[in-house]
């Protein structure tokens, strides 16, 4: 998925910093990885609750490279766990969870 997507928040925020600071995209790698850091995953060890993870693929505001920080965090999360992936959903509601 590429940044350029229209829409508000993140991707937004996104296309502005690399319009204004990397208009070539020479570092989009290195910032996303900047950005797919998540320091939850330190703490994942500490669950001990049953975890229910959802993961929206069409996510504007959460895009793609972003939310691979995620397994990460399911990983290491010891208790019952579940990740669901809903490919064409966004940063919206899902059915079932309305």
């Amino acid at each position: 998925m590429e940044t350029t997507r229209e829409g508000g928040g993140l991707c937004a925020e996104l296309n502005d910093f690399f319009r204004r600071f990397d208009p070539m995209r020479k570092r989009k790698k290195k910032i996303f990885l900047r950005l797919g850091y998540i320091d939850t995953q330190n703490f994942a060890g500490n669950i001990r609750v049953e975890v229910m993870f959802v993961a929206c693929l069409a996510d504007c505001n959460c895009p793609l490279e972003t939310q691979f920080a995620v397994y990460a965090v399911y990983n290491k999360i010891e208790s019952k766990k579940e990740m669901i992936v809903y490919p064409d959903f966004g940063h919206e509601p899902v059915i079932p969870w309305i």
